[in-house]
């Protein structure tokens, strides 16, 4: 349970990640 909570958390992360990245590039 603990290793498949930790790969949805990685894969729902990293688009956010990437969208927070690209926010800041703009500003």
């Amino acid at each position: 349970p603990l290793f498949i909570g930790l790969i949805i958390g990685i894969l729902i992360g990293a688009p956010i990640g990437v969208l927070l990245m690209k926010r800041k590039n703009k500003e």
